[in-house]
């Protein structure tokens, strides 16, 4: 029985898809699955938006992701807890925009946004990204993010209003303000 329960809340709901258009897959322990409304969403996961296509989900902690057209985000981590909240996810391709909900806010620090180029660490804040081949790009819409270079090391806090991009095999960029 403690097997069964432990397995159980292993691969337990995290969140729930809330708007969706177009064809979007979700791949789940290797089976792909056809995106519906309300369909919930585990860690692990990944989601994948086509060409004509784009979705929000929103997490358990309340952290609202709109994934857009031809984009691919991956939930590495999430542990919605009081006392140990963690949230992971990966970019590989398009574009996207966070509003961060409780995690955010109580654990800044654990809340990652990880692109082959930059990692994205948050400041309770709302923030849109595009990833295209390998150039990420971060925009600041309100409060701070802490953006890494994952290859040379170093990072900028980028403040509301303010943009920075990262294409591999240059430095990141600092920030200047958004137009």
């Amino acid at each position: 029985l403690l097997i069964f329960l432990s397995s159980s809340t292993l691969y337990a709901s995290i969140g729930k898809i809330v708007a969706l258009c177009g064809d979007v897959t979700v791949t789940r322990d290797a089976q792909k699955y056809i995106a519906q409304m309300g369909m919930d969403i585990e860690e692990k996961d990944i989601i994948t938006t086509q060409r004509n296509s784009k979705m929000q989900i929103i997490f358990e902690d309340k952290t609202i992701f709109t994934i857009g057209r031809s984009s691919t985000l991956g939930i590495n981590e999430y542990l919605n807890s009081p006392t140990n909240p963690k949230a992971s996810f990966s970019m590989v391709q398009g574009a996207f925009k966070t509003i961060t909900g409780k995690i955010g806010k109580i654990a800044p620090n654990r809340f990652k946004v990880k692109t082959k180029s930059a990692t994205i660490g948050i400041r309770g804040t709302g923030f849109m990204t595009t990833v295209d081949g390998d150039t990420t790009k971060v925009v600041v819409s309100q409060g701070e993010v802490s953006v890494t270079d994952n290859e040379q090391g170093g990072s900028v806090n980028v403040p509301a209003g303010f943009t920075t991009s990262k294409t591999s095999g240059s430095k990141l960029a600092k920030p200047t303000v958004a137009t």
